[in-house]
């Protein structure tokens, strides 16, 4: 595909401007990250357009992953210790 041809892809789509429409109260955060971790991102966000067509931002990806393992980070748990120096002990 050449550059005029990616230019037209992009400048159809749509611009989305501000903050994400929510009736769930949120907070904003900075969060840095390694670079292979926004490559991760910008791999997995790239594979879910190609698929599916739908345009996923990194912010949607982060929170997803946060959601799907809060269910692994339950402090009354009684191997939650466990987890997290499993969780944190993992490369940086």
């Amino acid at each position: 595909m050449g550059r005029d041809e990616r230019e037209a892809r992009t400048s159809n789509a749509p611009r989305i401007f501000g903050r994400p429409k929510s009736e769930e109260p949120y907070q904003k955060v900075t969060v840095c990250l390694y670079d292979r971790q926004i490559l991760m991102l910008d791999k997995t966000a790239l594979a879910i357009r190609e698929k599916t067509g739908r345009i996923v931002r990194r912010a949607e990806l982060v929170r997803a992953l946060v959601e799907n393992s809060a269910g692994a980070l339950n402090p009354m748990a009684k191997d939650f210790d466990r987890t997290v120096r499993s969780l944190l002990s993992k490369r940086e």
